[in-house]
């Protein structure tokens, strides 16, 4: 983590849409005790449906990007947590202000418990089509399971797993892992940084 985030703009002429990162490390990989609250988290805010937190105020209501999805990545070492949009180049500078607001209403109140309720079915629903639904993925899923030692029940397991998180765990975990103030922000497009811009990630 940095105590002073970098701003990295990568000017590409006739680019009109922007691609733009918002990320930091993130010490929650695959085996830490606050992966499956995380995943819930990121689910919520923005990794998961056309519903969640981000894609319903920064793309839905406000028009400024076409996507908008945040992630989680981790394997064994340190991940990092990250936002993804893609926008007008104009658009850049106000999507990047809602989304920090946004984060910071996020890490300050949490998630609700309807929130929670609905990402435990999604997640619980899709795990069957996202990873046994066919030869190769009941493969990868099992090798998965025998790579990160996740025991020989943990397919039968997951929805109890899932089940048992509390909201005020995934809002611990959220405090903990989601740092607004840190996030690194890279933009390429045919974009212009400026003074002014430069510290909107602060």
């Amino acid at each position: 983590l940095r105590d002073i985030p970098k701003f990295e703009n990568i000017f590409i002429t006739d680019k009109e849409q922007s691609d733009v990162y918002l990320s930091h490390i993130s010490k929650v990989n695959r085996l830490h005790p606050d992966f499956y609250k995380m995943n819930i988290a990121n689910y919520i805010l923005g990794g998961g449906t056309l519903n969640s937190r981000l894609s319903t105020k920064v793309r839905d209501q406000s028009g400024l990007v076409y996507t908008v999805y945040s992630y989680l990545s981790g394997s064994f070492g340190v991940g990092e947590f990250g936002i993804y949009f893609g926008s007008n180049n104009k658009n850049v500078d106000r999507a990047i202000e809602i989304i920090n607001k946004e984060l910071r209403i996020f890490t300050e109140k949490g998630i609700t418990e309807k929130e929670l309720a609905n990402t435990k079915t999604s997640l619980i629903d899709s795990f069957t089509s996202k990873y046994l639904s066919s030869y190769r993925s009941i493969g990868n899923t099992i090798l998965a399971v025998e790579f990160y030692k996740l025991g020989s029940k943990y397919i039968n397991d997951y929805p109890k797993i899932i089940n048992s998180i509390k909201p005020n765990e995934v809002n611990k975990a959220i405090k903990k892992h989601i740092l607004p103030t840190k996030l690194n922000v890279v933009v390429a497009g045919e974009y212009k940084m400026t003074a002014n811009n430069k510290q909107l990630p602060h």
